[in-house]
């Protein structure tokens, strides 16, 4: 009955719609739809009964005077109405009133049950109740991965990366020393260039993610420490290609693809798949190691170009860096406090020189500074 639905939404507009105005509301609507069917019954047509229903009840006022407030609801009538005028059908609470403006509340057993009845009525409480918890419960959650769990990971992730670093620092500083003067004057000295370095003792982390890029960052740059002097001096000079010499340094077994720009005095060279699970630190200073050997190998050289592409990622992904030798031979200079000003094959003419090379590489202010200036979009 869409139009006493709309007469009562009429009647109760403009007042505050409690818990107690609704179930009234509801209680009249009810009422007012058994009255209109009553008069149906009576023989009367819908527009006379849809009439008399809503004269029954001009206003909200008469019906709360009369029973307003009241916890039991009112059933509609089950007997024929009088001819004479109705008045809406509402429980009174538990005094009488002397002038009733409707009958007496009705004794079926529907009104009986009472509690029955009302029953439904806490139960749609509940899902509000347990929507409320459980949006308590996700707040809390997500709370506590955000500033108690997270922190904590980023914090242990962090500790490991120093446990690494540290590690790794210590075995720099238990490699034995090369050879003094010419590393071609005696077996001694070659074998000193040509030994790997002492392995320091793989610490064991509880992140397999940790334990891989612990071991992977440190081959890297063992690679790296045990570069021998004795590789780098044989292609100076001996018409080998540069990519052989590429595929001999640190990274050498990511090589891709080389070749020489056009203008000559410009090589390229590309390392795919490169494993993810090398600390970009590593990474930084294995290509700055790489551009600076291959420019003191090759003095007709002013520019290596390298690209990287990471394990996983895209084709196109990649980082691309060009490495002038006036850019690295400044920044070397400056590092060494001038004892180093160019790169050329002289740096091999005994280990320490070029372990000083090599040492100054490693140095974070060098290694990051050279990889940022390199750096191409």
């Amino acid at each position: 009955m869409n139009e006493l639905r709309m007469y009562v939404e009429h009647l109760f507009q403009g007042r505050v719609l409690t818990e107690e105005n609704i179930e009234l509301k509801e209680e009249i609507y009810g009422n007012l739809v058994a009255r209109y069917e009553d008069y149906l019954a009576q023989g009367l047509s819908e527009e006379e009964a849809i009439a008399r229903t809503k004269e029954s009840v001009p206003s909200i006022d008469d019906v709360l005077s009369g029973g307003a407030g009241t916890d039991e609801p009112v059933e509609a009538p089950t007997t024929v109405l009088p001819e004479t005028e109705p008045t809406v059908v509402m429980a009174a609470p538990a005094v009488k009133s002397e002038t009733p403006r409707g009958p007496t509340p009705p004794t079926s057993s529907a009104a009986s049950e009472g509690p029955q009845h009302q029953a439904p009525k806490s139960r749609a409480k509940w899902p509000l109740v347990l929507g409320i918890v459980a949006v308590a419960l996700i707040a809390a959650v997500l709370g506590l991965f955000e500033f108690v769990i997270d922190p904590m990971l980023d914090h242990q992730e962090d500790v490991a990366e120093a446990q690494a670093e540290q590690q790794w620092r210590e075995q720099q500083n238990q490699s034995p020393q090369t050879s003094q003067g010419d590393s071609t004057s005696g077996d001694a000295a070659t074998s000193s260039n040509t030994q790997p370095q002492t392995q320091a003792q793989t610490p064991q982390f509880d992140d397999p993610e940790d334990q891989r890029e612990w071991e992977a960052t440190t081959a890297l740059d063992n690679e790296i420490a045990n570069n021998s002097i004795d590789t780098l001096k044989s292609y100076t000079g001996n018409g080998t290609t540069k990519v052989q010499l590429f595929e001999s340094l640190p990274l050498g077994s990511y090589v891709d693809s080389s070749g020489v720009e056009e203008n000559g005095d410009s090589f390229n060279v590309r390392y795919s798949n490169v494993s993810e699970d090398i600390d970009g630190d590593a990474l930084d200073r294995a290509i700055v190691y790489d551009a600076v050997a291959a420019l003191s190998v090759y003095e007709d050289l002013n520019t290596v170009n390298i690209t990287v592409h990471e394990q996983y990622d895209s084709e196109y992904e990649t980082d691309i860096y060009s490495f002038e030798r006036t850019m690295l031979e400044q920044l070397l200079s400056d590092a060494s406090g001038g004892s180093i000003t160019q790169l050329n094959s002289s740096l091999f003419e005994s280990g320490d020189q070029w372990n000083a090379v090599r040492d100054l590489v490693m140095r974070e202010n060098v290694y990051d500074t050279a990889t940022d200036r390199a750096e191409r979009n």
